[in-house]
């Protein structure tokens, strides 16, 4: 099973520098898996964020890190000029490239060490979170057929709930619109690493699958 993925976008561009000191700080928390011969990837397993101020001591979790340099970040298509520049134009960052974070496996503790670690890197390399997805309120009790037609709304039909709760926390987030496979407009949340703080604390936190 796989489990929820975030992103930490960075306004300089990575080396071998930045590569192992990455490397570096996820051997504190476990262990890494010699790095893959294609492509700057790392993989291995996370027994617990508390070295870098977190709160997760347990069993092993599988973990990878993906390191999208500026020249990989310019041709993917999710990471548009107009994209590019809405994040400058509403946090003063201008991106240039990325470590996308995943966990093997999709329990409450790989969540909390997903956040962790996001926002242990944002606060490292001076950059923002993307969780890749929308941040979701409680839906509550539905039948069958309305949560159907809830999964086929588009954002600005459901968003209200949501907007409401993030509203509470201190920094900034902001959602990203893009349109899905089936046509559908939604966003994808990007925030200061003074918003997921706040998250990590809130009651309904989780990061996205």
């Amino acid at each position: 099973m796989s489990g929820p993925c975030a992103s930490v976008v960075l306004n300089l561009d990575l080396d071998d520098a930045h590569f192992a000191d990455v490397e570096r700080i996820l051997q504190g928390l476990g262990s890494v898996e010699p790095p893959h011969s294609l492509g700057q990837r790392l993989e291995g397993w996370i027994k617990t964020t508390m070295p870098v101020g977190g709160t997760y001591l347990g069993e092993d979790r599988p973990f990878a890190a993906h390191f999208v340099c500026a020249k990989a970040m310019r041709l993917d298509v999710d990471r548009s000029s107009a994209w590019c520049e809405r994040i400058a134009q509403e946090f003063g960052l201008s991106p240039m490239a990325e470590i996308r974070l995943s966990m093997g496996c999709n329990e409450r503790e790989d969540h909390r060490i997903l956040g962790e670690l996001s926002l242990h890197l944002a606060l490292h390399f001076g950059g923002l979170i993307d969780f890749t997805g929308a941040l979701m309120a409680p839906i509550g009790d539905r039948n069958a057929a309305a949560l159907s037609q809830w999964w086929q709304a588009n954002w600005s039909d459901i968003s209200e709930p949501t907007e409401r709760m993030l509203a509470e926390l201190p920094g900034k987030v902001l959602g990203m619109p893009y349109e899905t496979a089936n046509g559908r407009q939604w966003v994808s949340h990007i925030c200061t690493p003074k918003f997921i703080a706040a998250w990590l604390q809130h009651r309904h936190f989780h990061m996205i699958k």
